[in-house]
Order: C-alpha cells, then sequence, then structure tokens
C-alpha cells in the first residue's frame, strides 16, 4: 500500500513539476519574442549579429528547443544564420540526434545544410568518428559532402590530423574521397604542413597523390613560404610544385621570394620560379615587375616576362598600358611592347581596340597597331584584315602584314584570295619577294 501510494505521490510531483515547467516557459515566450524584437532593430548589422549570438548562446543551455523555434521567427536570413548556428552546435554538442532530428524541420537547401553541419560540428568536437559514422548513413549528396568537411575540420584541430586522414582514404565513392580528405589536409597544413605533407608523400603515385600533394603545399607556402618552398627543394619528386609555390610566397613578399631563388642551382627550374614571381607580383604593379624584370631576366626568359606582364596588364586595363608604354626607351623596346598590347587588346575588345587605333596620328607605332589588328582579323574576317593592312602605311611593316594575310587566305579560301587581290593589282607587287 504504502508503495502504491508512494507511487502516486511521484507521479503527481511530476506532472505539477511538468505543468509549472510548461507554465514558466509560457511566461517566458513573450520575453523572449520581445528580446529578439529588439535585437533585430539594432540596425548595426556586427553589432545586432553579436547579441544574436549571445542570446542563442545563452538559451542553448537551457532551453535550446524553444530557442530553435524563435529561430524561424527571425525573417532576415543573415540574422536567422547568425542566431541559428551557435544553437545547433552546442545542442550538437550536448544532444546530438535531437539536434539533427529538429534540423529536418527546415526546407532542403542552404539552411538546413548550415543547421546540419552546426550540429555536427558540435558533435564532433566530443565525438568525432561517431558523427562521420551518422552523416554516412543519415545523409547524401552535398549533405554527406559538406558534413565530411565540417567534421574533419574539427577532427584535424583537435589533434587528429592523421586518423582523420586515413578514415577518409576507406570512403568508397572518388568523389567524397577526393573531397574530404582534401579538406582535411588542407587544414591540417595550416597547423602541422610538413605531417601533412609527409603523409601524402606516403601515398601510391598517381593523380590522387599529385593532387593531395598539391592541396598540403599550396596552404603551407601560404603560411611558412620558406619552409614549404625548402620541403619541396630537398624533395626531388615534387620539383614540380616549385614554380605555383614560388609564384605564391611572391604575393606575400617577392623581395624575399627573388632573394631565396638566386640560391637555386638548377636553371631551368630557376627560370619558371622566375616567371611565376614575375606573374603574381604583376597583378599589384606591372609597371614594378617589369622593371624588376629588365634587370633581373635575360633572353626569353625576359621575353615571356614582358608577354605576360603586358599582356595581363592590357586585358584589364589598355588605355593605362598604353600611356605607360610611351616611356619606354629604346624605340625598338616600345614597339615591341606594342605589339604584345595590341595582339592582347585587339584578342579581348576588337571593336574598343579599332578605334582607338583610327583616331591616332599617322607613324610607326599606328602601322604596328593596324598590323596585330590585322593579324587579329586574319582568320576571321580575312577581307577585312587584309584593308587594315593596306591602310599601312610604312613600306616593310605594310609588306609583311599583307604577305602573311594572302598566303594564310590562299589556303583557306583560294578564289576569294585571288578575286580581292584582283581588286587591288598594286598589293601583288608589294607583297612579291
Amino acid at each position: 500500500m504504502i508503495s502504491v501510494i508512494s507511487a502516486l505521490y511521484e507521479c503527481s510531483a511530476q506532472e505539477s513539476s511538468s505543468s509549472k515547467g510548461a507554465q514558466e516557459e509560457k511566461e517566458l515566450e513573450p520575453k523572449l519574442n520581445k528580446e529578439l524584437k529588439d535585437i533585430i532593430k539594432e540596425p548595426i548589422y556586427d553589432e545586432r549579429h553579436l547579441m544574436l549570438r549571445q542570446l542563442s548562446i545563452k538559451l542553448a543551455a537551457s532551453n535550446p528547443e524553444s530557442a530553435w523555434e524563435l529561430s524561424k521567427k527571425i525573417p532576415f536570413v543573415p540574422d536567422r544564420i547568425a542566431f541559428s548556428v551557435p544553437l545547433m552546435r552546442q545542442w550538437g554538442r550536448e544532444d546530438p540526434l535531437k539536434a539533427l532530428e529538429r534540423s529536418r524541420d527546415l526546407p532542403d537547401g542552404e539552411l538546413r545544410l548550415m543547421a546540419t553541419n552546426s550540429a555536427l560540428e558540435g558533435w564532433a568536437k566530443k565525438a568525432p568518428l561517431e558523427a562521420l559514422q551518422w552523416a554516412n548513413v543519415n545523409l547524401s549528396a552535398s549533405y554527406r559532402r559538406t558534413a565530411y568537411a565540417q567534421i574533419g575540420e574539427v577532427w584535424v584541430r583537435s589533434g587528429g590530423g592523421a586518423k582523420a586522414a586515413d578514415w577518409g582514404m576507406n570512403l568508397s565513392n572518388e568523389i567524397e574521397r577526393i573531397f574530404y580528405v582534401a579538406e582535411v589536409l588542407e587544414n591540417w597544413a595550416e597547423i602541422l604542413p610538413m605531417d601533412a605533407a609527409n603523409w601524402v608523400s606516403k601515398l601510391p603515385p598517381g593523380k590522387f597523390h599529385d593532387l593531395m600533394i598539391s592541396k598540403a603545399v599550396y596552404v603551407w607556402v601560404q603560411h611558412y613560404p620558406k619552409t614549404a618552398a625548402e620541403w619541396i627543394v630537398l624533395s626531388q619528386d615534387y620539383h614540380w610544385l616549385l614554380p605555383n609555390a614560388v609564384g605564391k610566397w611572391a604575393r606575400f613578399d617577392h623581395i624575399a621570394a627573388s632573394a631565396w631563388l638566386s640560391l637555386i642551382a638548377d636553371e631551368h627550374l630557376s627560370e619558371l620560379c622566375h616567371a611565376a614571381i614575375v606573374t603574381e607580383w604583376a597583378i599589384y604593379n606591372p609597371a614594378a615587375a617589369y622593371k624588376w624584370s629588365e634587370s633581373n631576366l635575360k633572353g626569353e626568359q625576359l621575353t615571356n616576362a614582358r608577354r605576360i606582364i603586358l599582356g595581363n596588364w592590357t586585358a584589364d586595363y589598355p588605355l593605362e598600358v598604353l600611356i605607360w608604354s610611351q616611356d619606354l626607351k629604346p624605340q625598338e623596346k616600345r614597339m615591341s611592347a606594342l605589339e604584345v598590347i595590341f595582339e592582347t587588346w585587339s584578342l579581348s575588345d576588337l571593336t574598343a581596340c579599332k578605334d582607338w587605333v583610327k583616331k591616332q596620328k599617322a607613324g610607326l607605332e599606328k602601322d604596328i597597331c593596324l598590323s596585330r589588328l590585322a593579324d587579329t582579323l586574319m582568320e576571321s574576317d580575312p577581307e577585312d584584315a587584309a584593308g587594315l593592312a593596306l591602310s599601312i602605311e610604312n613600306p616593310s611593316v605594310k609588306k609583311m602584314s599583307l604577305t602573311q594575310i594572302i598566303e594564310n587566305w590562299k589556303r583557306t579560301e583560294p578564289e576569294k584570295a585571288n578575286a580581292w587581290a584582283q581588286k587591288h593589282p598594286n598589293v601583288l607587287n608589294s607583297v612579291k619577294p
């Protein structure tokens, strides 16, 4: 009898407690709604998101269910993400299965992906292998791939780089294996780059190996460029990585990269690396990169550097590079630069290039520009190309341009080429050897 009374008492107490909890939650809801509305009114973006995160973390510890329902009332998507991510991350740490279940309230798409990955990130901080196994069984397509990446990053940053990478090698789907292992290595290379690179070096040779070593090394060089470059030099099989690595180093410090490169004995490798430095440097300051090339490079290496710098510069700022080229001395160097400039410009914006050239005063520079334009049009519109070549005044430039156009035209459309030549009898005389 006593046990029955005791059981009834406990049941009554539980109902009372449950009723009390429901009542407290009901009373709390208006307060939370008001607090959320007040936060959303904050006009400063960063301040608003900071307050949303703080509220989310506070509620995640005490009542994640209420916080989740509250998140659905946030209309502005970036605000909703700022609130939901820390909530799901904390909830996933304490009760991952429940958090992941609630993420299914959302329709398929970016918001569900965000909620799922945040919950799995929290879970991974306690049990990364369990989180990966759950994702493997319960998720598919982009959900699974991005979940793998998120969990793998957490595992690596908690000191499990080798274990995280080893796990990925057992994935049967090649796309998922490549995606996951690459993400793991890129995160690992930020923390322990040499360990990541050494792990990859033990893989069997092949495309997968080459891709993974490039992923690790290119992150490494962004954090510790000198040690990354030195590691590559000591690893004979990885010399092919050096030009790209030195180029990335040049983005941060081209002076240090070029100084270090002077110690490389392999001339061919050194040339490739110098070209990479020039290419990267020219993105930021093409005029300075050109000047450096003139002082430090020779022969074919210098010619290639000029083409890279001027070609990339022209693609973005053709008029700017034309103004700059006016100061080039001697004239031969300026003419050579103009050939590259107009070759590039005519390929990227033929109409603007033609309009500019037609407005220029007669002279050798205009003739060089007309010749480059004609070369560009030679395949697509040989008749227009020949017409441009006819307007060239310099005899040698005109002869060279017309000869090239007509010979090419005769190979592709001999009847049209001969008919055009008959209408311009002086051309036949000018192109004869």
